[in-house]
């Protein structure tokens, strides 16, 4: 244990626990003692008493290690405290050192630096005074050269002597340019070869940039001993431009770009090529060419490519494409592609050419094409006038999609607004006209059907006659055609009208859909299904008739109206709501009140068929005999008037399902069967039955009534069938019985 004493102590450094220390320290003298006591118990020696000398010597001599250890651990201490604090000196000395020597470097870069600013800036200047000194002398020496020009252009007897090879140049100013020309032969389509020297070029260019100069040198000159120099000047100008303008014109059917582009090049810096790319754009064919003039009349005026479709169809909200309108600016495109081709090898402001180009485009060609055909369309048809209007917008708008996709950065779009500006103003005008010819004849057309298969609704002396079979006085194929216009309108709309005009045009637009379809149609066709609900007592079959004529033409109505709803409620998101609430809010009352006076035409017609239709079961049933008294063998099924009233009410309810749907259905069944009922119940009332086979007669009618009652799908309705079961029963109880039975029984809800 004395040798293991310094491992004990470092087992148990971090945390130090004395507990486990002490433990294993006495650990293997406890367990010598344990083996020292089992071998005297082996040996017959038994001695229990604790001797702690071992373990008091064991401490006492840990307790002595433990104070020499502590001894020298404090010596290891103070010597490496020792070291640390010279340590710690010499890092302060030598830090002292490398901070005194930083300082030292650091003022002396800063002094390097402040003297190469100065010596840059002192070079900057001088480079800048050195270099506005040359450009004054070059500016002075182009001014004196300029000078010298002038005067002897405005001098009477100019030097010939003159050693200025400008100024040479300009005294032999009639030198013809094409001198310099390869001769044609030797000049291939598209040649790359230079057809100028490039001293030529160059000197050609000097002698335009020189006159260019002079010219504006004269511009701020008005004396009057200048202007021979003037004139002199002047006349150069416009002989230089003139030759390469020629030789431009010249190169150009030859295809020789290189030639064209140099000439370009050189005018537009001397003028910006004003001329040049008038010239240019003036020898198209296009704009001179006799026959491209008459394709185009040709185009305008080809009936065979405008389709009955396009002329008067009104089933598709698709507007119909124009073939002439869609070839020709397909003809238009296709020539700016060629030409932008030529353009982009031969100008060096290629966008200015191109808007030039199509800027003349659309101010002849487009302009006297629009005229032309707008011209004969309108001869022709409103709509088809609208439709070419439309179409020839949307073809100008791809064509200017066109142009972008063969890089074309032009934006034309104020050109096409300035050209349809003149068939945008009024549009709306053209609109409602088209419309109001478009409802006209539709209206006409059914009207003119209706009158020739019912020649008496012409005539009001006359009774109508009810519609035959396959014949009905709402269609609804004609509210489409209806629909479908002013759908193809709205299209229009959004497209040819401002922003500020958008609201009020669709309100007009829908406004004309509501007077021909909602006034002059439905509500007259409402009113005439009207007149044909008979109000007398006639011939039931006649009357039925009339009344499923009447319910068709409210099944029309209702489908028309859900159609017409949608299409109101589609031109909303194209409007701005807060442009048009008051108009939105005065063309909403209009649609109800229309549709509140046809629905009030409805209810009431609703009235007069429940009326004539308990006038019709009143009709039947009157032709049953008051007595049920029957011959033994007649007892079995029911009576031939129970036979015609349940055909009949199975006929009435067909048709209510057929035209009616919803609460509409609901409430039109459950007012048929309480008027049927009470029709039925007065009937009984008044019958009279001998003997016991006439009282099941009448029970086999009443029980075949009461299950009728559950078609009618109204717990009312059926609880009031119920009741008709139990008026047999009078028949067969005694009197003194009578009481219980009106009391006990359904019958106690009789008055």
């Amino acid at each position: 244990n004395v040798f293991m004493l310094e491992d004990h102590v470092d087992a148990h450094q971090e945390p130090f626990n004395s507990q486990e220390f002490i433990d294993s320290l006495t650990r293997k003298l406890l367990f010598l003692q344990n083996e020292e006591l089992e071998q005297n118990k082996r040996n017959g020696r038994v001695d229990d008493d604790f001797n702690p000398s071992s373990f008091e010597k064991l401490f006492n001599f840990a307790h002595e290690s433990i104070q020499n250890l502590s001894a020298k651990i404090d010596r290891k201490l103070e010597l490496a405290l020792d070291d640390a604090i010279g340590a710690e000196g010499a890092y302060r000395d030598t830090l002292q050192e490398l901070g005194e020597e930083f300082e030292d470097h650091f003022t002396s870069f800063k002094e390097l630096e402040g003297r190469i600013n100065r010596v840059g800036n002192a070079a900057v200047t001088i480079g800048d005074k050195l270099e506005t000194a040359d450009a004054q002398r070059e500016r002075g020496l182009e001014s004196k050269e300029l000078i010298e020009c002038f005067l002897d252009l405005n001098s009477t007897a100019p030097s010939p002597q003159k050693p200025a090879k400008l100024l040479k140049h300009f005294l032999d100013w009639k030198l013809p340019t094409h001198r310099f020309r390869i001769p044609r032969n030797n000049v291939k389509m598209h040649t790359t070869a230079r057809t100028w020297s490039s001293e030529e070029i160059e000197e050609l260019y000097e002698k335009v940039m020189l006159a260019k100069r002079l010219n504006a040198i004269c511009q701020e000159m008005d004396m009057p001993q200048s202007e021979k120099g003037k004139e002199a000047i002047e006349k150069i100008c416009n002989e230089l431009e003139n030759k390469l303008l020629r030789d431009f014109s010249d190169a150009e059917p030859e295809r020789d770009y290189l030639r064209m582009k140099e000439c370009a090049q050189i005018l537009y810096d001397f003028n910006e090529a004003k001329n040049c790319i008038s010239t240019f754009i003036q020898k198209m064919d296009m704009f001179y060419n006799v026959d491209h003039l008459k394709t185009d009349e040709i185009l305008a005026k080809n009936r065979e490519k405008i389709s009955e479709n396009s002329i008067s169809s009104r089933e598709a909200i698709e507007i119909p494409k124009d073939a002439r309108v869609t070839e020709f600016f397909d003809g238009v495109l296709q020539t700016c592609k060629e030409e932008h081709d030529i353009v982009v090898r031969v100008f060096p402001n290629p966008d200015v050419v191109m808007y030039q180009l199509i800027q003349r485009i659309f101010g002849e060609r487009v302009h006297r094409f629009l005229e032309m055909i707008l011209y004969h369309d309108w001869d022709i048809s409103h709509l088809l006038y609208l439709r070419t209007v439309y179409n020839a917008y949307t073809s100008a708008m791809k064509f200017s999609q066109g142009l972008k996709e063969i890089q074309v950065q032009v934006n034309i779009e104020g050109l096409i607004e300035e050209e349809f500006s003149v068939y945008k103003t009024g549009y709306i005008d053209r609109e409602l006209l088209s419309l109001r010819v478009i409802y006209a004849e539709e209206l006409q057309e059914f009207q003119d059907e209706i009158l020739k298969l019912n020649p008496a609704l012409n005539n009001k002396k006359k009774t109508p006659v009810i519609p035959t079979e396959g014949t009905t006085l709402v269609s609804f194929e004609m509210a489409l055609n209806f629909i479908h216009a002013s759908e193809e309108a709205v299209k229009r709309c959004n497209l040819m009208s401002t922003r500020q005009d958008l609201s009020q045009n669709l309100s007009k637009i829908f406004r004309v859909l509501l007077e021909f379809l909602g006034r002059n149609y439905i509500n007259e066709s409402i009113t005439m299904a009207l007149s044909l609900i008979p109000t007398s007592v006639g011939i039931p079959e006649k009357m039925i008739e009339s009344i499923t004529a009447f319910f068709q033409a409210v099944y029309g109505v209702n489908q028309i109206v859900i159609f017409m709803e949608k299409h109101f409620h589609d031109i909303l998101p194209h409007v701005d709501a807060s442009i048009i609430r008051n108009d939105l809010i005065h063309l909403e009352n209009e649609k109800h009140g229309v549709l509140l006076t046809i629905e009030e035409k409805i209810v009431k017609g609703c009235e007069k068929c429940l009326d004539a239709l308990k006038s019709v079961f009143e009709k039947v049933l009157s032709n049953q005999k008051k007595d049920f008294k029957l011959k033994d063998e007649e007892i079995m099924g029911v009576t031939p008037t129970c036979d015609a009233v349940m055909a009949l009410t199975r006929r009435v309810i067909k048709m209510f399902d057929m035209n009616l749907d919803g609460v509409n259905l609901d409430l039109m069944m459950e007012e048929f069967g309480h008027r049927l009922f009470q029709v039925l119940l007065s009937h009984f009332k008044k019958v009279t039955v001998t003997g016991s086979s006439g009282g099941l007669k009448l029970l086999n009618d009443l029980t075949e009534y009461k299950n009728m009652g559950k078609n009618f799908q109204n717990p009312n309705v059926k609880e009031e069938f119920e009741i008709l079961k139990e008026i047999a029963q009078v028949h067969f109880l005694p009197p003194e019985n009578l009481g219980v039975l009106f009391t006990d029984t359904r019958l106690a809800q009789l008055e």
